[in-house]
């Protein structure tokens, strides 16, 4: 383990430093120094990078080893090409060899989480700390050994970046100690101090969603969403205690293996890879697999989508429709046509739909309340934040599992009649016949039209039974005898003279 570095250092540094000075000229862009002492600093150049693909990278050191065929580590800037610049780390890579100088693989990073836009510098400043600036000198990265004795760095034959003090030969920083997404033969994940974090995506070497540590005297990988870490692996037969009763994982431990490195990935795989025979990398062994199967990984087949011996779909129940996200890309998920839960709407809108024949990824690994379906049931139905309840064992009492969030689900077999998933989904509108709605509004209208007529025929019968009283009225006064002349307003202005 790491407590052998000091002697290994006393053996090699001589050989190391007597072969190759800092100042020497590199015969080939792989032909750098293993070591570099204080006072030295490295500006990096991208546009003088060798280019593979997208992607460059520019040694600063690199290991020596006797043995050509042994894989070969430099620690160096490498850069990617991502939208519209390049994106730089410090790190360490892996060749196959010494004759194979093409096919790295990064296995450390110091800055994965702040990359570098545009020329940096590293640094090895004579108090002993290793700084990495950027081209506007503003601090990256350092490893904060300032006052620490250290007078030199070392890129060692096992693929470890070491700060030591050259006198004592006593490691001061190592990159072991702060790993990243991958391990090395001879690297180990202590209990509680050290994890393995994968990348966001292929490109993007940020953390991503999937760890893997020691917790508990057992090796746990979880994958991380909303803040909610999800356990689907863990094995207690993977972890040692070492002389200090301190829980250690090392993957070389008790397998016999070529694997030269081995990387938790994108897609929360752990896989070891070797060089082949064929002059490439493959995979060694795809480690979690073996225990959980290929559908047991937690976004295999996106939010909703049911995986079934590493084939994806979307579940099919009578009363909502799932749909793929992508007919080409059936991995990235499902979703039902209903609008999404909204927590500011009563839980009466929403109903749970029975999905049958299906489990949800690291059961095994999680907490359930030992209670009935209908108790189940309402408890989400209550819980606006709950999206679907995984029921097993029969109504009247099971293991009752409320999730806040739905991801990948796994086929069961179907003779498996315990396990019943239930998604929360928005109760549907009720239906209404087009034709019914076309008759039912043409009779209120016409109900209306004919209400309207019926009181315009009224009014002019009205007005005509009155016009005819008051002309009755009239010739009636006309016949009473005695009753003084009466003449019009036409008649009076007449006689009158304009009623002068």
């Amino acid at each position: 383990m790491n407590h052998m570095i000091p002697l290994l250092l006393h053996l090699l540094l001589p050989l190391v430093s007597s072969h190759h000075q800092i100042n020497g000229q590199p015969t080939s862009t792989l032909d750098k120094p293993s070591i570099a002492n204080v006072s030295t600093s490295w500006t990096m150049d991208i546009g003088g990078m060798p280019s593979t693909g997208t992607k460059r990278f520019q040694p600063i050191l690199t290991s020596q080893s006797p043995n050509d065929n042994n894989p070969l580590f430099s620690c160096g800037f490498l850069c990617n090409y991502i939208g519209t610049s390049f994106k730089c780390v410090f790190g360490v890579v892996i060749f196959p060899n010494r004759s194979i100088t093409m096919d790295r693989k990064l296995i450390w990073s110091a800055n994965r989480n702040n990359p570098i836009s545009g020329n940096g510098t590293l640094k090895l400043v004579e108090d002993g700390n290793l700084l990495l600036m950027n081209s506007s000198e503003s601090l990256v990265w350092n490893t904060s050994t300032a006052g620490k004795s250290v007078t030199s760095l070392y890129m060692s034959e096992n693929g470890n970046l070491i700060l030591f003090d050259n006198i004592s030969k006593k490691v001061i920083w190592q990159s072991f100690d702060y790993p990243t997404d991958s391990l090395l033969p001879g690297q180990v994940l202590l209990s509680d101090q050290q994890k393995l974090v994968s990348n966001k995506s292929s490109s993007d070497l940020r953390d991503g969603l999937y760890s893997l540590l020691v917790q508990n005297n057992r090796l746990v990988a979880q994958f991380t969403s909303n803040e909610v870490n999800y356990t689907y692996y863990t094995d207690q037969n993977a972890v040692r205690i070492d002389n200090l009763n301190r829980a250690y994982f090392d993957y070389r431990d008790g397998i016999v293996s070529n694997a030269l490195f081995v990387r938790l990935e994108v897609d929360g795989h752990l896989r070891s890879y070797e060089w082949s025979e064929m002059g490439n990398w493959v995979v060694d062994k795809d480690m979690f697999t073996i225990s959980i199967g290929v559908c047991g990984y937690p976004k295999v087949c996106g939010d909703y989508g049911i995986c079934s011996e590493g084939q994806c779909s979307c579940p099919k129940v009578d009363k909502t429709r799932f749909y793929s996200l992508s007919e080409r890309n059936p991995n990235l998920g499902c979703k039902f046509d209903h609008k999404p839960i909204d927590c500011k709407s009563p839980s009466y809108d929403y109903e749970l739909v029975e999905i049958k024949n299906v489990s949800y990824f690291g059961v095994k690994t999680m907490f359930m309340d030992k209670i009935d379906l209908s108790t189940c049931q309402l408890s989400c139905l209550k819980n606006c934040s709950c999206k679907s309840i995984l029921f097993i064992g029969k109504s009247n009492k099971g293991d009752c599992l409320s999730m806040n969030e739905v991801l990948s689900l796994m086929d069961t077999d179907q003779k498996d009649s315990n396990t019943t998933l239930y998604v929360k989904v928005p109760l549907p509108k009720r239906k209404t016949n087009k034709w019914r709605l076309v008759v039912i509004l043409s009779t209120s209208i016409g109900s209306t039209l004919c209400g309207l007529v019926l009181v315009i025929i009224w009014v002019i019968q009205y007005r005509k039974k009155i016009k005819l009283e008051l002309q009755a009225n009239e010739y009636f006064i006309n016949q009473v005898k005695g009753i003084p002349s009466r003449f019009s307003f036409e008649q009076l202005r007449l006689v009158t003279n304009d009623f002068k």
